[in-house]
């Protein structure tokens, strides 16, 4: 058994997610690598929020006609498939799938039920509208980097198609991301009611929207002989967004063919990235550059010059824009905090043992 308390978390704005999302692919053409952490998730149905508990079944008074093997035969269990005559047990595969994937959806769980705690101690309450609202925003910042201009021109429909390929390459279910949809409503309800936009926040904020900008293709990688692949690719003349599709190591935004938000030089970006990306031109392509052990290749699609727009005129915009981005870091602000506040007992000796190693040094095991 564990019990531990969890250390806030790094406070990254969801470009800063992009540029770092996990590897699920296994490079160029690997359709089928194993999957990684999902950046988005989502839930079977918007509407069934609070029925995402698994019913137990009704008891079987007689075991299946096919042989068993010992283990099921003991419990008077069911397997879940013979093959040939030949029993697989529903313990065996239990196991399996608690030992493969059970760490992750334990870890979402427990955050969505440390969120819902606390909307509890606030009185706050959560409603079927606010997690449909959460989920259409979600829809909503995974269609954008395609390259739409604004929120309000998403094609709702046409953004289910792009989660319905995420979710198929990450090999995730819908169930398992509104649980996420589910906690960043939660998170939300509580950072809105801590945010507040002062006039002293809007030059910054005309800034990033008015200033001038950047928007670029990247290709992640994770080694130099991945580099090296990628350029042979770009220098026979395969169009840079294609290599992304193909090899880029970060799926939410490989499948858009690398394409991230437009962003300008007080974003909250890499510095490397930015100031790479503000030294090329549309069309260029850069040289291989490395943080933290990773690789990106980058080629600007387009440049905005600075708007000739007067702050004045647009002050409430601006006041709108910084409450979003303030609200999403405060969002996961108070996940990391409530996180770190809790105490956490793991019961199970296998997710004992992973949460353990997800979390060194910052708890004890009995």
């Amino acid at each position: 058994m564990v019990s531990q308390r969890r250390r806030p978390g790094s406070r990254r704005s969801w470009l800063i997610l992009c540029l770092a999302c996990p590897a699920v692919s296994g490079g160029c053409e690997a359709g089928s690598a194993p999957a990684g952490r999902s950046v988005r998730e989502v839930w079977d149905s918007p509407q069934s929020v609070h029925q995402n508990e698994e019913q137990a079944g009704a008891p079987v008074s007689e075991p299946p006609a096919a042989p068993m093997n010992d283990a099921a035969a003991a419990e008077d269990v069911p397997p879940v498939a013979t093959v040939n005559g030949a029993a697989i047990a529903r313990e065996e595969l239990l196991g399996l799938l608690t030992e493969m994937y059970g760490l992750e959806l334990l870890d979402l769980r427990v955050r969505l039920v440390l969120a819902r705690q606390a909307l509890a101690a606030k009185e706050f309450a959560l409603t079927p509208a606010d997690v449909r609202s959460e989920y259409e925003r979600s829809l909503v910042s995974l269609a954008l980097p395609a390259g739409q201009a604004r929120p309000d021109q998403i094609d709702l429909s046409e953004a289910e198609k792009l989660l319905e390929q995420v979710l198929a390459r990450n090999r995730m279910g819908r169930k398992q991301y509104m649980m996420k949809v589910e906690l960043d409503a939660c998170l939300r309800k509580l950072a809105e009611a801590q945010v507040t936009v002062g006039d002293e926040l809007l030059p910054a904020e005309f800034e990033r929207c008015y200033g001038e900008r950047v928007r670029v293709r990247h290709i992640q990688l994770n080694s130099l002989s991945e580099v090296g692949e990628v350029r042979s690719r770009l220098a026979a003349g395969e169009p840079f967004a294609e290599t992304a599709r193909r090899c880029s190591r970060n799926s939410a935004t490989g499948m858009n063919g690398g394409l991230l938000p437009p962003f300008s030089r007080s974003d909250d970006v890499p510095a490397l990235f930015k100031e790479v990306a503000f030294s090329l031109e549309p069309g260029q392509v850069s040289g291989p550059i490395s943080e933290n052990g990773v690789f990106q290749i980058l080629m600007v699609e387009e440049r905005f010059p600075p708007s000739r727009v007067q702050i004045e005129h647009v002050k409430e915009e601006l006041r709108e824009r910084a409450r979003s981005r303030l609200v999403l870091q405060r969002m996961q602000e108070i996940s990391a905090e409530l996180f770190d506040g809790a105490t956490v007992r793991i019961h199970d000796p296998a997710l004992a043992e992973q949460w353990r190693r997800r979390y060194p040094g910052t708890g004890r095991v009995r």
